[in-house]
């Protein structure tokens, strides 16, 4: 059984005429400014720490401690690719209703120009 399509733009078309393809793009850029804000935030995590693993002396138990904390970076960086902000975008467009929205408000515009 699929995942159930957000109608959340078609209700916001629905639910007043005023609306235009500039409001619907608005709700979807802030709709994703958060998804590639953490993307951002979490690939400047992993470039960082894994530029301060330099930093450290390479002794028996710090050498210990780079290694598992390289291997938790590896593992982060893994997931972050998988939350590719570009992938989010095609992943939002497909779980709502987006473009249906977007195509009730062209044929609103064309009908009423």
């Amino acid at each position: 059984m699929g995942k159930k399509k957000s109608t959340f733009f078609v209700d916001l078309v629905n639910s007043n005429s005023r609306v235009d393809v500039e409001d619907l793009r608005l709700f979807l850029t802030s709709r994703l400014e958060m998804h590639s804000s953490l993307w951002i935030f979490g690939m400047g995590i992993v470039l960082t720490t894994t530029l301060a693993l330099v930093a450290l002396p390479n002794d028996l138990l710090t050498l210990s401690v780079k290694y598992a904390i390289l291997i938790t970076l590896v593992g982060l960086y893994l997931k972050l690719r998988q939350r590719d902000p570009e992938e989010t975008l095609k992943r939002v467009l497909v779980d709502t209703d987006y473009l249906e929205a977007k195509e009730i408000v062209e044929n609103r515009r064309t009908k009423n120009p």
